[in-house]
C-alpha cells in the first residue's frame, strides 16, 4: 500500500528544512558582503574617501593617491584578506567583499564628483583637467583590483567585472566633467535630457552636480537658481 502513504519522507522533510536555510545563508552573506565593505570604505578610511578624496580639486587629491602599496586602503585590505583566508570557506566570501569594496569607492568618487556637497568640504573644478584625472584614476583602480602579472595572468577580480563596476565613471568624464560649462548647460535645458536615470550618467541631476562645482558666471547663476527652486520645492 506503498501509493497510499502520504507520510512525508525523510529526504523531503530535510529538503524543506534546507531549501529556507540556504536561502538565508545567501542573503546572510549578501548582508555580511556589504556590511564590511560599507564599513571599510566609508567607516575605517572615511577620511580618505570622504573628506580628503578630490579635496579641494581631483588633480590635488586624485584616487591613485590612496592606491599606493603599503597605503591605508593596502593595509586594512591586507589585514582583512588573512583574517578571512584563516577560516575555512571564506574565501569566497572575500572575493565578494573585494568586489563589493570596489563599487564602494567608484560611489565615492562619485559623490565626490557631483553629490550633494557637505559644510565645509566645497570642491571647486574646472572641466578638462579634472575629467583627465578621473579618467587616470579609472584606470589606476582597474589595476589595482584586477592585480594582473607581468605575463597578463589575473591575480585579483575578474577583469569585465571591475570594468563594468567603473564604466559609470568614465562616462561620467568623458560625457560630463569634460564638457565645458556652455555645453552643460545646453545638455540640461534639451527636453530629452532625463530628470535622473540610474542607467546612464547624462541626465539633468549629474549635470547639476557638476556645475555645482564650477567657477564660471553662468555655473554659479545656474547653480543658485537651481538651489532656489529645490528649496522652493519646484
Amino acid at each position: 500500500h506503498d501509493q497510499h502513504d502520504h507520510r512525508p519522507k525523510e529526504g523531503d522533510a530535510l529538503g524543506a528544512l534546507l531549501v529556507p536555510s540556504q536561502t538565508a545563508l545567501v542573503a546572510g552573506t549578501q548582508n555580511l558582503t556589504h556590511y564590511i565593505a560599507a564599513k571599510i570604505v566609508f567607516f575605517d578610511l572615511r577620511d580618505v574617501f570622504v573628506a580628503r578624496l578630490y579635496f579641494p580639486q581631483p588633480s590635488a587629491c586624485p584616487l591613485t593617491t590612496f592606491l599606493a602599496q603599503d597605503g591605508d586602503l593596502d593595509r586594512i585590505l591586507t589585514e582583512m584578506s588573512g583574517e578571512l583566508l584563516g577560516h575555512d570557506g571564506f574565501g569566497e566570501l572575500l572575493w565578494g567583499v573585494l568586489e563589493q569594496i570596489c563599487a564602494n569607492i567608484v560611489k565615492a568618487c562619485e559623490w565626490c564628483l557631483i553629490g550633494d556637497q557637505m559644510g565645509s568640504l566645497d570642491r571647486r573644478f574646472s572641466h578638462e583637467e579634472d575629467a583627465s584625472v578621473v579618467l587616470e584614476d579609472m584606470m589606476a583602480l582597474r589595476q589595482y583590483f584586477v592585480q594582473k602579472d607581468e605575463d597578463g595572468n589575473t591575480n585579483g577580480l575578474d577583469e569585465e567585472v571591475v570594468a563594468h563596476k567603473i564604466s559609470r565613471m568614465e562616462i561620467l568624464a568623458n560625457q560630463v566633467l569634460q564638457e565645458p560649462t556652455d555645453a552643460l548647460l545646453t545638455m540640461y535645458y534639451d527636453r530629452n535630457t532625463p530628470e535622473r536615470d540610474d542607467r546612464q550618467m547624462v541626465t539633468r541631476e549629474t549635470i547639476a552636480g557638476a556645475l555645482a562645482r564650477r567657477q564660471e558666471k553662468g555655473a554659479k547663476d545656474f547653480t543658485k537658481e537651481h538651489r532656489r527652486k529645490k528649496k522652493g520645492g519646484a
